[in-house]
């Protein structure tokens, strides 16, 4: 009898280990997808590229990366153009472009500087024309600066300036992939503003006018870092949820109903988020805890809200990641 109940017990464990494997493997084709694309960050002071690779966050992401570009600015920002053909950087010597192909074979790049006026802390690509769009005039003026500025060209640097509104100070701009939207965050951090930019080719005050803009007031604050996602219906970014600038955490917002949805509830802050085209893998920066010193790089899958960290801080933080664009 006693045997009979030893060997019952064995089938009953048996079963409940391959039940148990089942369920694993079938998590993991259900969290099976395309290989990620190549990442850019931040680290002391350094560019790094690294090739994610994983299709699924429960496949040990590692992404060690190696160094393409060195002596960043404290806000080392890069910057892929929508093509995926060139990346600015910026580097203490000015904000450079690079060609991607030089960064992905590894080879000792010769970037090209812009101009020593060119000095927005996160400047964007404009689709269609190449140009770089930035901030001046204390958040009020837009300029657009075409690849002369960077070619040594004898064309005009400055394609052209636009006022946005007097009333606000507006900064880090980011423009839609279709080119049809920028968005830029209130210095005070309160508010978005979404401009159209049809009114860049219909006077120098046409984005002024209030029926080319959407106001939307950010109910976290401050909210910073707003990024469209690759087919303009939503932005990311990340705001204050605990009052006292501590908590920082993801939010998406809808372009057309400006209703939010936050994204992260982790214990450490997470800052300057970058989501992939599908708009369903999230690179950031983020404290483990909230006392923690230096910031990790991490991953979240928003499809079933799992955060991994893909590369761990020591004595420095990991900073501005960038996912590579699918090449046109």
């Amino acid at each position: 009898m006693m045997l009979i109940r030893f060997w019952s017990g064995v089938a009953l464990l048996t079963a409940g280990l391959l039940t148990l494997l089942l369920g694993v493997f079938v998590l993991g084709v259900q969290f099976a997808r395309s290989p990620l694309p190549p990442l850019l960050y931040a680290r002391d002071s350094r560019l790094y590229r690294a090739e994610v690779g994983c299709g699924s966050l429960i496949a040990n992401c590692e992404a060690g990366g190696r160094t393409v570009v060195d002596d960043l600015y404290s806000i080392g920002v890069s910057l892929w153009s929508p093509d995926g053909q060139r990346v600015a950087v910026h580097r203490n010597a000015g904000w450079t472009i690079y060609e991607a192909d030089c960064l992905r074979t590894g080879t000792a790049c010769a970037g090209m500087l812009l101009d020593a006026d060119f000095n927005e802390s996160r400047p964007t690509w404009e689709a269609g024309s190449g140009a770089l769009l930035a901030i001046y005039a204390n958040g009020t003026l837009l300029q657009r600066h075409p690849s002369s500025c960077w070619q040594q060209s004898s064309a005009p640097c400055t394609l052209g300036s636009v006022f946005l509104d007097q009333s606000l100070l507006l900064y880090q701009p980011h423009a839609s992939v279709d080119g049809q939207q920028i968005i830029l965050s209130d210095l005070t951090g309160s508010a978005f503003v979404i401009f159209q930019t049809r009114c860049f080719n219909e006077g120098r005050w046409a984005c002024a006018d209030p029926a080319h803009q959407q106001f939307i007031l950010v109910p976290q604050r401050p909210a910073s870092w707003p990024t469209f996602s690759h087919d303009g219906q939503s932005v990311l970014f990340y705001a204050d949820t605990s009052g006292v600038g501590v908590g920082e955490q993801l939010f998406v917002m809808d372009v057309n109903s400006h209703s939010f949805q936050q994204i992260t509830f982790r214990k450490g802050a997470s800052l300057y988020p970058a989501w992939t085209e599908d708009s369903q893998t999230v690179a950031f920066a983020g404290f483990a805890t909230p006392n923690s010193r230096f910031l990790d790089l991490y991953l979240l899958d928003r499809r079933y809200g799992l955060v991994v960290r893909l590369v761990r801080a020591s004595n420095s933080n990991i900073t501005y990641p960038a996912w590579q664009p699918a090449p046109e």
